[in-house]
């Protein structure tokens, strides 16, 4: 084996110093003397590319966990609109945690006393198409929960695994001998009454970055795309929380039931079994949307019972003495149900009714033309003489408004405004217009009436003022009659041959 000998050191021509190669080797790179050049490269290398960071919320139940710190990005000014996907930064995601446990406690009607803490785990290598996972583990000190999450994905799936990790913790609160299982359709029901209540933008995207131009041209300000997350939820927004009202909450949930009914009404409601025991197929997709529909609207219809809300939340905390969460519900809703079989009784009913509530049946314009001809007259029983048998006769308000006394006429107007309101609710669209504008028209001469009434010391006098607001209302129902006659003319039809078909009357 042959040794080398070490490297001397010498100088050049200029008394520079360098490095003399032993025999056998090639010459060094002039650069290897420089250590100004190779030794920033070393610490570039030494220094690692990036750390974990972890967020604590503003109560401090989550913890998020993410393998870098929150950024803002010029590419990623808004999400994708085709995706429908948000990117997940851990500042902003921990005040989104909050204001969904927010908006599930105020749907249950509880105070925020968490004890378990919940870890958020942001996980790059997963795609977006997997859904999050949640865990539960109990350990000496108490239970530890974790949320496993893509860093991008549909908000929609956020707040569901949320919801449900959030009704672990609630439900394992209460020592028991078992961990809570929480049924699927309750966590898909309250999911569903979140996203109404506050909408999928409670979960912040990522804050873009916008640059301003004119006179502090060049510059970069941070601005939120959807709303304000630099901070937890106020006590106003509390407030309004508690209230429904965050989010349009009202217009949003009536909007999202009008809808889930419509749909329950043509493919039918999930039996109590298929909600119990879902298959996997049944929650993609078509069948997805209507196990959460179902979901919702059973959620619903229990909260309705006698002392919902409280016998709901006592399942909660029964769930942990319970080997399942069938056997909790059964012992909390026994009063109700004394067995599964009853709840699928109940249930068959229910959606029923859920499904169909607001419902009308729209009459045909013949028919509804007819009822309406029925309201706009008046039975009165004549007589020829002493001792003569009452006679009805049908007449018209107009000569009603001759022929009865000002008390009994006023009296006759204010029921033919009410049973046009229900004819109204009936009636086709070739129809409903003219319907309103009698309903109108009753409704501005009762105003008017009571108004003169007050002017006379609070009595219905036959006088002038009242003579005049009777010559008004006569002149305009002349006009609504006409067209009433042509309206019944188009749809071909009589008005004694629609009051025939199908005994057409408005109660």
């Amino acid at each position: 084996m042959t040794v080398r000998p070490p490297i001397r050191e010498g100088r050049g021509a200029f008394g520079r110093a360098r490095a003399i190669a032993p025999p056998g080797c090639g010459a060094v790179p002039r650069a290897a003397c420089r250590p100004e050049l190779w030794l920033p490269l070393v610490a570039l290398l030494l220094v690692p590319s990036a750390s974990a960071v972890t967020v604590f919320s503003s109560t401090g139940q989550f913890v998020i966990h993410s393998p870098h710190a929150s950024t803002t990005s010029l590419s990623l000014v808004a999400p994708d609109p085709v995706s429908g996907r948000v990117v997940l930064e851990p500042d902003s995601l921990a005040v989104g945690c909050e204001r969904v446990k927010a908006a599930l406690l105020a749907e249950l009607g509880l105070p925020d006393r968490w004890q378990g803490k919940i870890h958020v785990k942001l996980r790059p290598t997963l795609s977006a198409a997997q859904v999050p996972v949640v865990s539960g583990s109990r350990f000496a000190d108490g239970w530890y929960f974790a949320l496993e999450t893509p860093e991008e994905l549909p908000p929609q799936e956020l707040v569901r695994s949320l919801v449900m990790v959030l009704l672990l913790e609630l439900a394992d609160r209460t020592p028991g001998p078992n961990g809570a299982e929480v049924p699927l359709w309750l966590s898909e029901g309250l999911t569903a009454e979140v996203l109404a209540r506050v909408g999928p933008d409670l979960v912040p995207p990522q804050t873009p970055v916008v640059a301003r131009v004119g006179g502090s041209f060049g510059q970069l300000s941070s601005s939120s795309r959807l709303m304000v997350l630099s901070q937890t939820p106020t006590a106003t927004e509390q407030q309004m929380l508690q209230r429904g009202e965050w989010g349009r909450g009202f217009e949003v949930r009536a909007a999202n039931r009008v809808d889930a009914r419509r749909r329950m009404r043509a493919e039918g409601a999930l039996s109590f079994a298929e909600l119990s025991l879902p298959a996997g197929d049944d929650l993609r997709g078509e069948a997805g949307r209507r196990y959460r529909d179902c979901a919702q609207a059973f959620l619903n219809q229990l909260r309705a019972l006698p002392d919902g809300d409280r016998l709901l939340q006592q399942m909660l905390g029964g769930l942990t003495h319970c080997l399942n969460w069938q056997t909790a519900f059964v012992t909390t809703y026994r009063s109700h149900f004394p067995t599964l079989l009853d709840v699928e009784k109940w249930w068959a009913l229910a959606s029923h009714r859920y499904a169909t509530v607001g419902v009308v049946d729209v009459w045909p314009a013949a028919r509804a033309a007819g009822a309406m001809d029925g309201i706009l007259s008046v039975i009165l029983a004549t007589t020829t003489g002493p001792g003569a048998v009452p006679v009805q006769e049908r007449v018209s308000l107009t000569d009603a408004m001759t022929r009865l006394q000002l008390g009994e006429f006023v009296r006759v107007i204010g029921l033919k405004q009410r049973q046009l309101a229900v004819l109204l609710l009936h009636s086709p669209p070739a129809v409903a217009g003219l319907c309103q504008e009698y309903s109108s028209l009753f409704g501005l001469y009762l105003e008017l009436c009571g108004q003169q009434s007050q002017a006379d010391g609070g009595l219905l006098l036959p006088g002038r003022g009242q003579q005049e607001l009777l010559e008004r209302l006569a002149y305009s129902l002349e006009r609504l009659d006409r067209q009433r006659r042509k309206l019944m003319t188009e749809i071909g039809g009589q008005a004694e041959v629609a009051r025939a078909s199908s005994g057409a009357t408005v109660p």
